[in-house]
């Protein structure tokens, strides 16, 4: 069992960390695909990245985010980046040494091949 403090992951390829988030059912930061069972950062990464299409546009997002132990959110722009949170304290349930969000807060990474992220 993980006894230390979780982190955010520094780059899981091709995304890199952008911060943590205010995030709601009623606001979301993103408006792509969501995976409820994600149980890893790199997993979202994957998800996010490779993404076939369907209800949403097919994959690669700028975006992704983790929250709430296993959700994973994709977008092409962040809804609201000015709204930072202090909140992204669980563990991801697959990776206790990951950082996957919190209740209302979203871990979110960006892919710097697609987009700049200040």
């Amino acid at each position: 069992m993980f006894t230390g403090t979780p982190t955010p992951v520094a780059s899981p390829t091709p995304y890199a960390y952008a911060n943590c988030y205010v995030d709601s059912t009623q606001a979301r930061q993103f408006n792509g695909p969501y995976n409820a069972s994600v149980t890893s950062i790199e997993g979202c990464s994957s998800f996010c990245a490779t993404y076939p299409g369907g209800s949403y546009p097919v994959g690669p997002y700028n975006y992704f985010g983790v929250e709430y132990y296993t959700q994973c959110y994709c977008g092409n722009t962040i809804a609201n980046a000015s709204a930072l949170s202090s909140g992204c304290t669980y563990a991801c349930t697959g990776a206790t040494n990951e950082i996957c969000g919190g209740s209302s807060a979203i871990s979110v990474y960006y892919d710097p091949a697609l987009v700049s992220h200040p």
